[in-house]
């Protein structure tokens, strides 16, 4: 009797329906997240969050994508040396532009936006930001929701393999 390698075999179709359902939940999570704690001001991270379920010869993942500054958000931004400059502040307008920020009068005087994005920037640099941990929040969110039906998707997976192996008999 030749006999099949179980990896190939498997085709692990009840864990891949999990891990989307995983996937779809983690998404909705983390946006409500981001909603939530008012870091959603462009919405370009939310728009740019996705998953796609990846496998190879030995695993079966849920691969999450974002832009790449969802790292200063979860793990905060550490004080910057002399990084006080003028592609950074721009970038601070942009934001204060897109958070539709209003400079308030501070001794009669009400800063500009350019200003305002200065002093922002002027703090950054000397203290950092503080770490806000949203990817972890949902994903343990996700985790919790998830690992028993995760669990019993491997086990009716290998469990139908079985079967069938047990017919060939």
């Amino acid at each position: 009797m030749e006999s099949k390698s179980l990896n190939t075999a498997i085709r692990w179709a009840n864990l891949r329906r999990v891990l989307e359902e995983f996937g779809d939940y983690f998404v909705r999570s983390y946006r409500h997240h981001l909603e939530e704690r008012g870091i959603n001001a462009s919405g370009n991270l939310s728009k740019s969050l996705q998953y796609t379920i990846k496998s190879g010869a030995t695993f079966l993942a849920v691969d999450v994508s974002l832009l790449e500054y969802w790292k200063k958000i979860e793990y905060g931004q550490k004080p910057l040396e002399n990084k006080l400059n003028g592609d950074f502040i721009t970038r601070i307008e942009d934001w204060v532009t897109v958070k539709k920020i209003v400079p308030y009068a501070n001794n009669g005087r009400v800063p500009s936006i350019h200003e305002l994005a200065y002093l922002i920037a002027r703090k950054i640099v000397y203290l950092g930001t503080q770490p806000r941990p949203i990817f972890a929040t949902s994903l343990d969110e996700a985790v919790a929701e998830f690992e028993e039906a995760i669990e019993e998707a491997v086990t009716q997976d290998i469990a139908e393999i079985v079967d069938i192996e047990l017919l060939t008999l």
